[in-house]
């Protein structure tokens, strides 16, 4: 942003109702983290494991990545799951 700030977004965690404000580009899996909702993960949320599936059910969402393809299948990810990494 033009003042120096970094932009924030605001992600709600179900069923807890969590909310927590975290910079732009922040992943799920740390967000849920900052907000003391830990998300299962063996390999640390860099992508390898899969585990870290999380369903988003609103907001704009990119495109899905290499690790997301190989890990969710098409009616998954047709569904909202996303890999939280």
């Amino acid at each position: 942003m033009a003042d120096g700030t970094t932009a924030k977004v605001e992600v709600t965690y179900q069923p807890s109702g969590k909310t927590v404000r975290v910079p732009a580009g922040t992943t799920l899996f740390n967000a849920a983290h900052w907000a003391g909702l830990p998300i299962e993960s063996t390999c640390g949320g860099r992508g390898t494991c899969g585990k870290c599936q999380v369903r988003v059910l609103g907001g704009p969402q990119p495109l899905f990545s290499t690790q997301e393809m190989a890990a969710l299948p098409g009616a998954a990810r047709a569904d909202g799951w996303r890999l939280a990494c």
